[in-house]
């Protein structure tokens, strides 16, 4: 059985628990140790339908300062994973204002899946401030908004929903666009990050 090779990008804020879910899934653990993360991809199998899809995700990191990488890692995308934390609202906006955005501004038809984490703060965790978490509703209603093609919300510690999101990703992935950076674009981009290499050295 041949498999097909689809490409997504997890983006959203630092600390929302891009890398926690990756992780669980290709490791079958929770990370209890943060690291935060550039750049790093997984790849696993997926099976749907009698057909095997060699699923490989791109986990990169959160701040602006990555704003200059990021980009390099959507070459042949198939599907953008935008997350937020049900515990932040600031995460939460931040996937129209700013995430939505910068996926628009270089793949506008790239397909989008949105992804609420952490929902075991607001299910099990008593001592928090539960007036102010994201409702499942409010998740759909951004996923409208920024016109993406599903919502799903999921828990890395408790190892819940993460095998319907991972399908999810297949699913959506698999409609044969294979997106590229325009060479000008990749270019500026390579020599402002070279740049910027070259400023860091003479600091240090």
């Amino acid at each position: 059985m041949n498999s097909k090779y689809i490409k997504a990008v997890t983006i959203g804020d630092g600390a929302v628990g891009k890398t926690s879910l990756l992780v669980t899934k290709y490791n079958g653990t929770f990370p209890f140790d943060y690291t935060p993360t550039v750049i790093d991809s997984h790849i696993t199998q997926i099976i749907i339908n009698d057909q095997s899809y060699d699923l490989c995700c791109w986990d990169t990191g959160g701040g602006e300062k990555y704003a200059r990488l990021r980009p390099l890692s959507y070459l042949h995308i198939n599907v953008f994973v935008i997350c937020f934390s049900v515990s932040s609202r600031e995460s939460y906006y931040k996937c129209e204002t700013y995430w939505s955005a910068e996926v628009t501004k270089f793949f506008p038809s790239v397909p989008i899946i949105l992804v609420g984490t952490k929902i075991d703060l607001r299910e099990f965790d008593d001592n928090l401030n539960k007036s102010e978490f994201i409702t499942y509703e409010e998740g759909i209603e951004m996923k409208d908004k920024i016109n993406a093609s599903a919502y799903i919300e999921c828990s890395s510690l408790l190892n819940k929903n993460l095998n319907d999101l991972f399908e999810m990703i297949t699913i959506v992935g698999n409609n044969d666009i294979e997106s590229r950076i325009p060479r000008e674009l990749l270019s500026n981009i390579s020599k402002e990050y070279n740049n910027d290499k070259k400023k860091k050295c003479i600091i240090c």
